[in-house]
């Protein structure tokens, strides 16, 4: 058996949602071949020319207009404050079951801008060092004019970011600053919590929402 058509998804749940999804399927039910795909996420778009499912072989994906004040939200208890948007490519590993990232590169595509809200953990930490304290200082807040992020995932959901950002400090005499740091999570633990959180609140919606009886 062998199909091609093409598709349309309204919306894609994988944890934050994918819109507006448009490809040509072609499938004989062992191989799948998506090609001209198209979607919006996090505030931009995601496009590639061609993937196949399941394949050994890395497959670009390109972003642009990714903002990442919404990837920033995707965490849980968010420590810092970004707007702007980035882009770049993400070559990805489709094997029937997993999922693989290999030095894919992001970079911003507007200016940038970081603020570090001063909650009690943030000044608790400031107070406990000083060289952290006279850190935070530099970066709160800070105008960024390049930004570059290094991203790697393993089949497990493991993923590696090395980040470099450059700007100033309008605030301290527009003090430039150069910041180097890794990140490290398990993005598919990330991605089913935030699907898992969804889920309650759309039924704690719909019971609040619905008619009591009598």
């Amino acid at each position: 058996m062998y199909s091609r058509e093409p598709v349309t998804l309204a919306k894609l749940d994988v944890g934050t949602p994918i819109t507006g999804v448009r490809l040509d399927l072609e499938t004989d039910l062992s191989t799948w071949t998506f090609s001209h795909i198209q979607a919006a996420l996090l505030g931009g778009e995601l496009r590639a020319p061609k993937m196949v499912w399941p394949s050994p072989q890395w497959q670009p994906v390109v972003l642009t207009g990714i903002e990442i004040a919404q990837l920033a939200a995707l965490q849980s208890q968010p420590v810092v404050s970004l707007s702007g948007e980035v882009g770049g490519y993400i070559p990805l590993r489709l094997k029937r079951d997993t999922i693989a990232v290999k030095e894919g590169r992001l970079a911003n595509e507007t200016d940038l801008s970081l603020a570090i809200p001063k909650t009690s953990g943030v000044r608790s930490l400031a107070q406990s060092n000083q060289a952290v304290s006279v850190a935070l200082e530099s970066l709160n807040p800070l105008l960024i004019s390049d930004f570059l992020a290094r991203v790697n995932m393993s089949a497990d959901g493991w993923l590696d970011a090395a980040v470099t950002i450059k700007g100033i400090n309008p605030q301290r005499n527009r003090l430039p600053v150069v910041f180097n740091y890794t990140h490290k999570e398990n993005v598919l633990e990330l991605l089913r919590s935030l699907r898992i959180s969804d889920r309650i609140t759309d039924q704690v919606m719909k019971q609040t929402s619905s008619p009591q009886s009598p």
